[in-house]
C-alpha cells in the first residue's frame, strides 16, 4: 500500500532527535502530521476529537470518529522515554468500555496496534506492533496505512485485516503451545513412534528414557559458546531478512536488528522461566549479547522491562546468534532473506 505523503513524514521524523520530546511535543509533530498524512481533517473535531472523554472523568488522547459520530479508533499517546507496557491495560480498558474495535499505543517511536473487543486477554490483543528507532520507514508507513488511513477504518477493511492477522497468528501461537505441551510430557504413542523410525532408518534401539528425554529437549550438556557455528554457514554479508522461521512459526522483519529483537521476544514469552538460564552466557569479549541491564551495550532493545539485547550486529553474527538462540530452546532456525 503506497502512502507517498506518509513516507515523507516518516523520513522527517528521523531526521529528530524524538527521544528529547515530552508527551505534548509527540502529540503535535508526530502523531498530528501522522493522521494528516493517512488521509484524517485533524481540523475537524467531529473527526479526530482530542481529549476524548470516558464517561466525563478520563480522556483517551485522541478518538477517530465516522460520519456517525461514533468513534472508530482510539489512540492513546505517551513521550518517547515512556514504557507503552505500563500504559496498554488502561487503554484497552477505556476501548472496551466504548466498545471501540481498534485501538492504538504510541510513544512517536513505536506504534502498538490491539483488538479491544477480542475475547481474550488483555496482553493478547495486540495484533501488531511497529517500530520507528529500526529505522525502516517503509514497514512503519505500511502498517500505518493498512491498519490506520481513513478510508480503510471507515469502510471496514482495517478491522477486517485487524482480525484476520490476529486470528492468524493466534493459532500459530496455539499450534506452538500444543507442540511444546506435547514435547514436555510426550505420550506413548509418540515415544513408542520416534524408537520405530530410528530402529528402521538406522538399526539402532534407544531406550524410552533416553526418547522422551531427547523429546522434552532436555540434555546433560551445558550450552554451546557463541563462538561456534562458523563453519558451513550462509553468508549474508549485503543482505536482507525477510522472515524468520523458528519451526513452523514465522516471524516478519526488515533488518537484521529487528529480527534479532523479535526472535528474543518470542523465545522470552514462550520460555520465561528457563530463558535467563539458558542465555545469560552470551557474552563476547567487551559486552554481553543478552543482558540484564543495557549499559556496556551499543544498541540495546529492551524485551521486558529487565531484559535487553544488543542489535548492534553485523549480518553473519545476527545470523549466528539467531542459530545458537534457537538451537538452545529446540528450535529449526530458517532465514528468508534478499538482495
Amino acid at each position: 500500500m503506497k502512502n507517498g505523503k506518509l513516507r515523507k513524514v516518516l523520513r522527517s521524523l528521523k531526521g529528530r532527535n524524538l527521544r528529547e520530546y515530552d508527551e505534548a511535543n509527540t502529540r503535535q509533530a508526530v502523531v498530528l502530521p501522522v493522521l494528516d498524512a493517512l488521509g484524517w481533517d485533524i481540523f475537524d473535531v467531529d473527526e479526530v476529537e482530542p481529549e476524548y472523554r470516558i464517561e466525563g472523568k478520563s480522556a483517551v488522547d485522541y478518538a477517530l470518529k465516522g460520519e456517525d459520530g461514533k468513534a472508530k479508533v482510539f489512540i492513546e499517546v505517551k513521550a518517547p522515554g515512556e514504557r507503552l507496557e505500563d500504559h496498554q491495560e488502561q487503554l484497552l480498558k477505556y476501548a472496551f468500555k466504548e466498545g471501540v474495535e481498534l485501538a492504538v499505543l504510541t510513544n512517536g517511536l513505536e506504534w502498538w496496534m490491539y483488538l479491544p473487543i477480542r475475547k481474550v486477554r488483555w496482553r493478547e490483543r495486540r495484533f501488531l506492533a511497529l517500530d520507528l528507532g529500526d529505522g525502516n520507514a517503509e514497514a512503519v508507513a505500511e502498517g500505518l496505512t493498512r491498519f490506520l488511513l481513513k478510508e480503510r477504518v471507515l469502510s471496514g477493511e482495517a478491522l477486517k485485516d485487524a482480525e484476520k492477522l490476529h486470528s492468524e497468528r493466534a493459532v500459530e501461537e496455539a499450534i506452538l503451545r500444543t507442540w511444546e505441551a506435547i514435547l514436555s510430557e510426550p505420550d506413548g504413542e509418540l515415544v513408542r513412534l520416534l524408537g520405530e523410525r530410528v530402529r528402521e532408518r538406522y538399526g539402532y534401539r534407544p531406550s524410552l528414557e533416553r526418547l522422551k528425554a531427547f523429546l522434552k529437549g532436555r540434555g546433560t550438556k551445558s550450552p554451546p559458546p557463541l563462538s561456534v557455528a562458523k563453519a558451513e554457514e550462509t553468508d549474508f554479508t549485503g543482505k536482507k531478512p525477510r522472515a524468520v522461521i523458528l519451526n513452523n512459526v514465522r516471524i516478519e522483519v526488515r533488518s537484521w536488528r529487528e529480527a534479532v529483537r523479535e526472535v528474543v521476544r518470542f523465545l522470552h514469552a514462550r520460555h520465561r522461566r528457563e530463558f535467563w538460564r539458558k542465555v545469560k552466557d552470551l557474552k563476547g569479549r567487551k559486552r554481553r549479547y543478552v543482558s540484564r541491564s543495557p549499559e556496556g551495550m551499543v544498541a540495546p532493545a529492551r524485551i521486558s522491562p529487565e531484559l535487553y539485547v544488543e542489535t548492534n550486529l553485523n549480518a553473519n553474527f545476527a545470523h549466528r546468534l539467531l542459530r545458537l538462540l534457537a538451537s538452545r530452546f529446540g528450535y529449526t532456525l530458517r532465514i528468508e532473506a534478499y538482495g
